[in-house]
C-alpha cells in the first residue's frame, strides 16, 4: 500500500496527489502527525522509484476525477 511504501519517508507528494485540498487535509491529519523527516540515510527507495509511484498515483487520481 502507499502508506507502507512511504513508512519512515516523506509522503508529501503522494498525500497531495490523493488530496488536492491540502488545507482540509492538514485540518484532519494533525492527529496523524508523527514528526519531521530528518535526513534520508535510511531511505528505502530511489528517487526513480519515488517518481514512478508518484506518477502512478497521479494517473489514478486523474482517472478517479474523470469518473
Amino acid at each position: 500500500t502507499v502508506l507502507n511504501h512511504y513508512a519512515e519517508q516523506d509522503s508529501t507528494e503522494p498525500v497531495r496527489a490523493f488530496h488536492p485540498n491540502i488545507a482540509l487535509v492538514q485540518k484532519y491529519f494533525k492527529t496523524f502527525y508523527i514528526g519531521d523527516l530528518i535526513g534520508d540515510d535510511n531511505k528505502k527507495t530511489t528517487k526513480d522509484d519515488d517518481q514512478a509511484l508518484n506518477d502512478e498515483i497521479e494517473q489514478l487520481r486523474q482517472k478517479a476525477i474523470a469518473k
